[in-house]
C-alpha cells in the first residue's frame, strides 16, 4: 500500500507541475483565432451596454439578477473557450440562454 501511495503522490506531483505549462500552451495555440475571440468579446460587451444603459434606467426589480447572471455566464464561457475548455464553455452558454429566458419571462 505504501508503494501505491508513493506512486500516486509522484503522479500527482508530475500532473500538478505540468498543468500550468499545458494550459499556457493551449492558450498560446488558440491565439491564432484571436479575431474570433475579439468578435465574441464585442458581442459580450453589448450585454453590458443593455444592462447599464437600458435595464438599470428602467429600475427593474429582482428579475435583473437573471440578466446579471447571464452576463457572467457569457464572460465565463468566453474565458473558458479561450483556454480550450469547450464543454464547460458550452455549458455556460446554455446557462446564459436559460437566464436570458428567465429574465424575459
Amino acid at each position: 500500500m505504501k508503494t501505491l501511495k508513493a506512486e500516486l503522490s509522484n503522479n500527482f506531483d508530475t500532473f500538478h507541475s505540468s498543468l500550468p505549462i499545458k494550459i499556457e500552451k493551449t492558450f498560446d495555440e488558440l491565439l491564432a483565432h484571436k479575431e474570433k475571440y475579439s468578435e465574441s468579446y464585442i458581442r459580450i460587451s453589448t450585454l453590458q451596454a443593455w444592462k447599464s444603459e437600458l435595464f438599470t434606467e428602467l429600475s427593474l426589480g429582482d428579475e435583473l439578477q437573471f440578466f446579471h447572471e447571464a452576463h457572467n455566464d457569457a464572460i465565463m464561457s468566453h474565458s473558458l473557450a479561450m483556454q480550450g475548455a469547450w464543454r464547460v464553455a458550452l455549458m455556460c452558454q446554455r446557462s446564459l440562454l436559460e437566464n436570458i429566458v428567465y429574465f424575459l419571462y
